[in-house]
């Protein structure tokens, strides 16, 4: 993966404002935006996803152009081909765990005449959660609760991975579990991934190119 970010945005709430100046290029294909809460991560990533539209700036994965604010170039999210995990997860209390999943091709707008193409039996399997299939959200646990995100972001078979502290909502007992679990499904998936976080544990077991973000702005690089 290449990917290269040159964003700004500025944020404004009342008397709040923040400004999001991010200027970062890497061809890894595990990339790690570290800092602490409020530096703007979720920020970064909501941009990249195109959940976020920048004021200015550029957004370009491998040869596509996601975002070009000289060009007026803006990829809706939806075209983007980018799977997005929730820190919170984000899933629908209303819905089954299959029907979770399954609404993630409604959302990225694919014909029912091609969803043969995306088998939610085989995704189930894989994530081991088809005994659940018929649960809803609050009957599961933190750890069955991630993989049905993942299972929902993947199925629609991304070119990209794009997680929002992945094990912050997790209890610190399964936490290593769970790290344990998505080097799989990395591996498994042969999918390149973006993950911001706050916690050192995930760059150690991650790593990639590493960058730190300090009040909006990217303030030292590395790779592990």
């Amino acid at each position: 993966m290449v990917i290269q970010v040159s964003i700004r945005k500025l944020f404004r709430a009342r008397e709040y404002s923040f400004q999001l100046d991010v200027d970062f290029s890497s061809d890894s294909d595990t990339i790690t935006i570290f800092g602490p809460s409020g530096a703007g991560k979720s920020a970064t990533l909501q941009c990249i996803a195109g959940l976020v539209t920048p004021d200015h700036g550029n957004i370009g994965v491998n040869e596509t152009i996601f975002f070009h604010s000289t060009h007026k170039i803006n990829i809706p999210p939806r075209l983007r081909k980018v799977g997005y995990l929730f820190q919170d997860y984000a899933l629908f209390p209303h819905l089954t765990v299959a029907e979770n999943i399954w609404f993630s091709l409604k959302c990225y707008r694919i014909a029912r005449s091609d969803r043969p193409r995306y088998p939610l039996d085989e995704i189930l399997e894989l994530f081991e959660i088809a005994h659940l299939s018929q649960n809803y959200p609050h009957q599961l646990s933190g750890g069955q609760k991630q993989r049905v995100a993942l299972a929902r972001a993947l199925i629609v078979k991304p070119d990209i991975l794009l997680l929002d502290e992945p094990f912050a909502a997790l209890d610190p007992m399964i936490r290593s579990k769970m790290r344990r679990e998505l080097v799989q499904v990395r591996e498994r998936f042969d999918i390149p991934l973006i993950m911001i976080t706050h916690d050192p544990e995930d760059l150690a077991i991650f790593g990639g190119s590493i960058f730190s973000l300090e009040n909006g702005s990217i303030i030292k690089s590395a790779e592990a």
